[in-house]
C-alpha cells in the first residue's frame, strides 16, 4: 500500500486534506427522517487551513482550528462553521504566511527562529468541549480557547491549570488536547506534559464550573509522546506507549517536534495509574508495546482499573518511513498496515499486577461510550471502523465489550467516515452521529444512525453543500 496512488474510489482521501476557506451558515438537505427525539447540537472540531503563501503543511493532523455546528430540530439540520480566530491564525492571515511553528513544522527564519519550545503556538484544532455555557476549543499547545457556543465567535484564551496556566501559555507544560469528565462527580480531569531531564505529568482536576480542586505532578521514567488518557471515578491511567520523544533536535531549532518521534517497540509498555487524590505515587507497569492514540473508556472493579483503549501493535500510520498522514499531504495512499483492536486492560491495585486481552478484533478508531458512563462501568463502545491494512474508516461499529459482538455497517471505498459521537434523547432513545465524506461527489453529510442498530444503516444523512476536511472530535449538546 505505500506509496499507492490515490484510485477514483477513494477521492475523499485528498479532500480531507483540502482547505475550506469559506466560513457561513446555511439548511443542510435532508436524506431520510431525522428522528424527531433527536434535538440538540453537535460541535466538531479539526483543521479546515492547511496552505498559506504557498505553503502547505506536511501532516494532515496540522492547521488552523475549525469548530462546526451541527444544530438539530424539528426533522432539521442547521450547519455552520468558524476558524478560531488564535493569535496565530489572526497574524497569519494578516501576512497572508505562515509565521510561527506548528507541531509538524519549523517556522520560517532558520535556526534561531526556532529555539525553544515556546516557538510554538496554538491552532485550538482538535477537540471542542462544552463548558459553563461556552465552548472550549483544543489542541496540544498553549491554553484552551473559548468559541461562543451559538455564532462561533472566537472570545479568547481560557486560563486554567490554576498556578500552572501561565507555564502552560508558555509552553513549558503541554496540556493534553483531551480530557476526561465524570458525569457522576462532576469532576474534569486534564493532563498535562512537561518535557526536560525527565518527563513529568500533570494531574489537574477541577469541578463543572471550572474551578481547580487538585494538582499534582509526577516524574516519569520515559519520555514519550502521547495524546489520551483515561480516567475512573479514582485514578487516572496513562499508557506511556514507546513512541519515544528526542527533545533536544526541537528545543534546538534543528527539527520539528513530530521529527524528533521514533517508535522503539523493543522498550515495551510503561502503564502508569495515578491516584486522583494525590495521595500515592504512581503504580507503575510494565505490559507489551503498542500504541494509543485514543481510550475508550475506564472504571473501577474492586480493587481493580478496568481499561478499554483502541491499540495498534505500531503507529506506521503517523511515524515512519512512509506515514499515510503524511503521504495524504502529497496526493498518495501511505503505509498504515498496523489495525487498531480494542483492547482491555485490568489494573489490580492490590497486587501490583496487570492483564490484558483483546476485546474486538478488527481495524478501529475513535473510540466513544455514552456520556454518562464515562469514568464509570460501561458495555457499550462505538467506534469508526476500516478493512484490514486501511488507516482511513468507511464505517462504524457498536462494540459489546463484554460479548466481544461487533455490530458494524460500512459505506464503502468511496466515503470516509468519521468519530462516531453519542446524542441520548428522552426515553431511551440513542442515535450516533458521524460526519462522512463522499469523495465521488466531493461532499460530506452528517450521517444518523440508530445506536442499537447501527448493522442498519443511517436512518438519515445531512448533506453538506461542500467537502468538510478532516474533523477529529465533537461533542453533543442536547436541547433544553
Amino acid at each position: 500500500m505505500s506509496g499507492r496512488s490515490l484510485s477514483q474510489d477513494r477521492r475523499f482521501l485528498a479532500l480531507l486534506g483540502r482547505t475550506l476557506a469559506s466560513e457561513g451558515e446555511y439548511a443542510a438537505e435532508i436524506e431520510g427522517t431525522i428522528p424527531p427525539g433527536l434535538r440538540g447540537t453537535l460541535y466538531r472540531n479539526g483543521p479546515g487551513r492547511f496552505e498559506r503563501g504557498g505553503v502547505r503543511k506536511p501532516l494532515l493532523l496540522d492547521g488552523d482550528g475549525m469548530v462546526q455546528r451541527f444544530r438539530i430540530a424539528d426533522g432539521g439540520v442547521s450547519y455552520r462553521n468558524r476558524f478560531v480566530r488564535t493569535d496565530k491564525y489572526v497574524a497569519e492571515e494578516a501576512a497572508g504566511a505562515y509565521r510561527h511553528a506548528t507541531w509538524s513544522m519549523r517556522a520560517p527564519g532558520g535556526v534561531l527562529a526556532n529555539i525553544g519550545v515556546a516557538k510554538m503556538r496554538s491552532q485550538a484544532g482538535v477537540t471542542v468541549y462544552p463548558a459553563a455555557g461556552r465552548l472550549l476549543a483544543w489542541d496540544e499547545v498553549g491554553l484552551p480557547w473559548a468559541v461562543d457556543p451559538d455564532s462561533l465567535d472566537t472570545i479568547g484564551e481560557v486560563s486554567v491549570a490554576g498556578p500552572e496556566a501561565l507555564r502552560v501559555r508558555r509552553g513549558k507544560v503541554t496540556l493534553k488536547a483531551h480530557a476526561r469528565f465524570d458525569a457522576h462527580s462532576g469532576h474534569w480531569m486534564l493532563l498535562g506534559v512537561e518535557y526536560g531531564p525527565s518527563m513529568v505529568l500533570h494531574l489537574f482536576v477541577q469541578d463543572r464550573d471550572g474551578n481547580l480542586l487538585a494538582h499534582h505532578s509526577h516524574a516519569m521514567p520515559r519520555q514519550v509522546y502521547l495524546h489520551d488518557f483515561l480516567a475512573t471515578e479514582s485514578h487516572v491511567v496513562v499508557l506511556l506507549h514507546p513512541l519515544v520523544l528526542s527533545p533536544l533536535p526541537f528545543v534546538m531549532g534543528t527539527a520539528s517536534f513530530v521529527q524528533c518521534l521514533r517508535w522503539r517497540p523493543e522498550q515495551g509498555m510503561v502503564v502508569a495509574a495515578i491516584d486522583k487524590a494525590g495521595h500515592d505515587a504512581p503504580l507503575l507497569l510494565d505490559a507489551p508495546a503498542a500504541y494509543m492514540w485514543h481510550g475508550l473508556n475506564a472504571f473501577r472493579d474492586g480493587d481493580s482499573l478496568v481499561v478499554d483503549w483502541v491499540g495498534f501493535d505500531a503507529p506506521d500510520h503517523f511515524v515512519g518511513p512512509d506515514p499515510a498522514l503524511a503521504a495524504i499531504m502529497e496526493g498518495r495512499q501511505g503505509d498504515g498496515r498496523s489495525a487498531g483492536t480494542v483492547r482491555r486492560m485490568v489494573i489490580d491495585l492490590a497486587r501490583r499486577r496487570l492483564v490484558h486481552e483483546t476485546v474486538a478484533d478488527g481495524n478501529f478508531e475513535f473510540p466513544s461510550v455514552a456520556p454518562g458512563q464515562s469514568c464509570r462501568r460501561h458495555r457499550f463502545g462505538y467506534v469508526n471502523s476500516a478493512g484490514c491494512g486501511d488507516p482511513f474508516a468507511d464505517g462504524l461499529a457498536r462494540i459489546d465489550t463484554v460479548t466481544g459482538d461487533v455490530r458494524a455497517f460500512h459505506f464503502g471505498p468511496g466515503t470516509h467516515v468519521g468519530e462516531p459521537v453519542l446524542a441520548e434523547g428522552e426515553g431511551g432513545e440513542a442515535w450516533l452521529l458521524a460526519q462522512c465524506l463522499d469523495g465521488a461527489g466531493e461532499r460530506s453529510f452528517l450521517a444518523v444512525f440508530d445506536a442499537g442498530r447501527v448493522e442498519d444503516g443511517p436512518v438519515a444523512r445531512a448533506w453538506c453543500r461542500h467537502h468538510l476536511p478532516a474533523s477529529f472530535h465533537g461533542s453533543w449538546v442536547p436541547a433544553p
